[in-house]
């Protein structure tokens, strides 16, 4: 017998749902009252629709009743989704196959590259700014491995490997530095490749980037890979600590080293590891977030990370775009680079003050930084077009209401807004 909602015929395609025991009614988002709420149902799929959208069976004292044509207009993108679905087009072209299962790479591959560190270019890079002890204690701790297949300044490529939370080993990504700079060798920069059949190094004259995702050459071109955001695994051992994220990997683990209090995570890239993706973003699930974008990419990534705000609370910072000099911008600076600049006198070699900055959003705790889905928000009398308040319960208990834009996001953002309309809609938001 089936334990889902049970749809009577009728002439209506939504309806509220027949009642059949105390499981068939739910809490009131209004009144929160439990097994008072009817939902409503959608008599072609048998499925609900939002967990807001039906009526309180107390009338007088509470009166919530929100109607599914009310909800298609608040959500507009929701019934042309719907639409879209039940169109011939969709289910004759466009259906989507089952999703096939993930492949992992076994662990003791990793394990097999836990060595060669004093030939691992990054690992030296590392060497001369913390020292060896530390440089081997974040290799262990980001799970740096040794590759021969590029070779350059006397020394080997690194493998930046993605683990997730379960300890899985998704992707290899390998990749090759400067060991005095630590700057990732470009197209031109010159490196041997290790041939596999000869057995032997030859000069890299492809003029590619030296980037190398090894996975498929490990278990073979069929396997069903999917990445994940670098540096994952630290997450379940450290529940409590902020999460600051970067773009690359070697900046995660440089600023792990500076600023150890927080989790640092990496994407590999602007787009990298897919991270707006949710099956990657929800590792991120309740935790306190700050992206860090490179130089330039702050209003992109400002933008990105709005999808993250259904999942934890997110801030994008500005740090670089505020302190970032003229010839840091020319040099294309990242956060690490700002740091080792900043807190490494004399470059490379110069390590005795490590800790004496920090990023001030970090200094200063995420709730002093940004708004987050658990805020407090006024009442603004204008709202730009498209945009729209809801009532929700947030991830802390805590009843709220959030202004949502017209993609459904919310809409309070450590960025300059587009218009004036919506600069004089998120003042209010604060209390301005």
């Amino acid at each position: 017998m089936s334990n889902g909602p049970l749809v009577h015929q009728s002439t209506h395609r939504y309806i509220l749902e027949p009642y059949r025991g105390p499981k068939s009614r739910y809490l009131c988002p209004n009144c929160r009252r439990r097994n008072e709420f009817t939902r409503y149902l959608d008599t072609e799929t048998n499925q609900y629709l939002g967990e807001q959208v039906g009526k309180c069976n107390r009338e007088n004292k509470c009166g919530y009743h929100l109607t599914p044509k009310t909800y298609f207009q608040l959500h507009p993108q929701v019934g042309k989704l719907d639409r879209w679905r039940q169109s011939n087009l969709w289910q004759t072209t466009y259906q989507q196959a089952k999703p096939q299962p993930i492949d992992f790479l076994p662990r003791n591959l990793l394990k097999k590259t836990y060595r060669g560190y004093e030939n691992n270019n990054f690992v030296r890079y590392l060497t001369q700014l913390f020292g060896a002890e530390k440089a081997l204690q974040l290799a262990r701790q980001f799970h740096l491995g040794t590759s021969k297949h590029w070779r350059n300044d006397e020394g080997l490529a690194v493998v930046f490997w993605q683990v997730d939370q379960q300890q899985r080993v998704r992707q290899a990504k390998v990749m090759a530095y400067h060991p005095e700079t630590g700057r990732r060798l470009k197209a031109e920069d010159p490196a041997d490749k290790f041939h596999r059949k000869h057995k032997c190094y030859y000069p890299d004259t492809r003029g590619g980037a030296k980037i190398f995702f090894a996975g498929k050459s490990l278990i073979g071109r069929s396997a069903n890979l999917q990445q994940c955001i670098f540096g994952e695994h630290q997450l379940p051992d450290r529940p409590e600590a902020t999460v600051a994220i970067v773009e690359s990997e070697k900046t995660a683990v440089i600023m792990s080293g500076v600023f150890p209090d927080a989790v640092w995570l990496a994407t590999g890239g602007t787009n990298g590891a897919r991270w707006t993706d949710s099956t990657v973003y929800s590792a991120l699930k309740g935790r306190q977030v700050i992206f860090y974008p490179d130089l330039g990419a702050f209003r992109q990534w400002a933008d990105k990370a709005k999808v993250l705000a259904t999942v934890c609370d997110v801030f994008v910072s500005d740090l670089l775009e505020e302190k970032a000099a003229p010839p840091d911008r020319e040099a294309g600076f990242d956060l690490a680079d700002f740091f080792v600049k900043k807190n490494i006198p004399g470059g490379p070699g110069g390590r005795h003050n490590v800790n004496s900055v920090t990023p001030p959003e970090l200094e200063k705790g995420r709730r002093e930084c940004a708004v987050g889905m658990d805020a407090e928000l006024a009442v603004a009398d204008e709202l730009p077009p498209g945009w729209y308040r809801e009532k929700i319960r947030d991830r802390f208990g805590n009843d709220c209401e959030v202004l949502l834009d017209e993609d459904g996001l919310p809409a309070v953002w450590n960025m300059e807004p587009n218009t004036e309309l919506e600069r004089m809609a998120i003042s209010k938001e604060l209390g301005e």
